[in-house]
């Protein structure tokens, strides 16, 4: 079976929106061209509060998927948690990568239903 490749989805998606939200938020709280920010503007408020709320519902995520599910190598379980805990937005590139490193679970189409009946005499 061949090895799927890496594509980083996630990564560009959370990039992409996260750009978009610290755009925002910086360029609404500017005054009078100055690099100041004001985090308390009504939009800036918003903006910083998504980017805070997205960034913990994806690495709450990651970190459950983490050590619920079965990795290839159990190295790996134990280097991702390290790393999700310890690196700051290292979740964005496990998210890419959880396609790769999770072990898929294999269906037996042959499974015998009978043993799983139970009779009743």
């Amino acid at each position: 079976m061949e090895e799927e490749k890496y594509k980083p989805y996630w990564l560009i998606i959370t990039l992409t929106m996260q750009i978009i939200l610290y755009t925002i938020l910086f360029t609404r709280g500017m005054n009078n061209n100055t690099l100041s920010y004001n985090i308390l503007t009504d939009i800036g408020l918003v903006s910083a509060s998504l980017i805070l709320i997205i960034n913990i519902i994806f690495w709450l995520y990651s970190f459950i998927s983490i050590l619920l599910k079965d990795f290839k190598k159990d190295i790996n379980k134990i280097t991702w948690l390290i790393a999700i805990i310890f690196v700051p937005f290292c979740w964005i590139f496990y998210l890419d990568a959880e396609r790769i490193i999770i072990k898929k679970k294999k269906v037996d189409k042959n499974e015998n239903l009978n043993d799983k009946v139970i009779n009743i005499k």
